[in-house]
């Protein structure tokens, strides 16, 4: 029964995996290679063996786990256990794209923070009598200061990448 699932895969090019570089017409064609090698030498773990090494995804790997354990214990929950892997891994994308959310506001949050000082500093030289005080000698050697700690601050940032201080 499990491998009528893996077989069924082929006609109907669910959306399996989680990397852009397997095109729907891959997984088809690794798919359909899977049922025609399965029908030709009935060896279900060596199949599934070849057919986790063309999927090559964490995604299909895990069905492909589900289904060898299903294989195992007898194929009688296999629909109970395809449902509750659909729901883990639904859980899981949606978690993902929640960190990448708040990732993203993370690192816009920190850029605004950069830019906000500068932002500021512009708009009070704009104002006339801010920008006789910005203009002697003490407000033109605050940019410089100014410019120094903030790049000194980013620094450990830009170096690790994806670390927040």
């Amino acid at each position: 029964m499990a491998w009528c699932a893996v077989a069924h895969l082929a006609e109907h090019r669910p959306y399996l995996t989680s990397r852009a570089s397997c095109t729907s017409s891959n997984v088809h064609s690794v798919v359909t290679a899977f049922a025609e090698d399965y029908r030709s030498t009935g060896r279900f773990q060596e199949c599934l063996d070849r057919l986790k090494e063309g999927l090559s995804d964490p995604i299909a790997d895990r069905l492909i786990e589900s289904l060898r354990i299903a294989r195992e214990v007898g194929d009688s929950d296999l629909g109970r256990l395809l449902r509750t892997l659909s729901a883990f891994l639904r859980e899981d994308a949606q978690t993902r794209a929640e960190l990448e959310t708040r990732q993203g506001w993370t690192i816009n949050a920190a850029r605004l923070a950069v830019a906000a000082p500068w932002i500021i500093l512009a708009m009070l030289s704009s104002r006339q009598v801010s920008g006789q005080g910005l203009g002697n000698m003490i407000g033109l050697s605050l940019h410089p200061v100014a410019g120094f700690f903030v790049g000194q601050r980013l620094q450990p940032v830009v170096e690790d990448g994806d670390s927040y201080r």
